[in-house]
């Protein structure tokens, strides 16, 4: 009998744990729409934020994403990937994988899916992944093992 008390008792706790716990799908829908490039970070590499400021846009909708490159206020190249959400995850992780690129022969059969990490916070998207395959960062700061791209997004209104 006291084993079932146990049991039952670690099911609440892990019930209650998971309450709130966001699903792919409801996060996917707060992420939907356009995205526009506020900043972008690299490992050992300052960049004016006034430079970037609109040369890159994230369009999400369901499960896709397209990567727009913008010259000039002109969208002149797309790169599409299909996004995986986990929402649950202690920080919430973001994978994408090429399906098609502007760039040679990069596809999701040549390259790997990216594994980012992000955070969303009202109208501002930030995103993070590393230089390294198959590896994803561990948190937002540009010094971990691999080098670390780190971009801000604010929601196009």
């Amino acid at each position: 009998m006291r084993s079932d008390g146990m049991v039952l008792t670690l099911g609440f706790l892990l019930a209650a744990f998971n309450v709130g716990a966001a699903e792919p799908q409801d996060e996917l829908k707060k992420l939907e729409g356009t995205w526009v490039l506020t900043s972008m970070k690299c490992t050992g590499l300052d960049d004016d934020p006034e430079r970037l400021k609109g040369l890159c846009m994230f369009v999400i909708e369901g499960e896709s994403l397209v990567i727009k490159s913008v010259s000039d206020g002109v969208v002149s190249q797309n790169q599409a990937a299909a996004l995986k959400l986990d929402p649950s995850a202690t920080i919430k992780t973001m994978d994408w994988t090429i399906l098609e690129a502007i760039i040679g022969p990069l596809t999701s059969k040549t390259n790997p899916a990216v594994q980012s990490i992000y955070e969303l916070k009202n109208d501002v998207l930030k995103v993070c992944w590393t230089s390294a395959p198959g590896k994803r960062p561990v948190s937002f700061d540009l010094k971990q093992k691999h080098d670390v791209m780190v971009i801000t997004l604010a929601r196009k209104k």
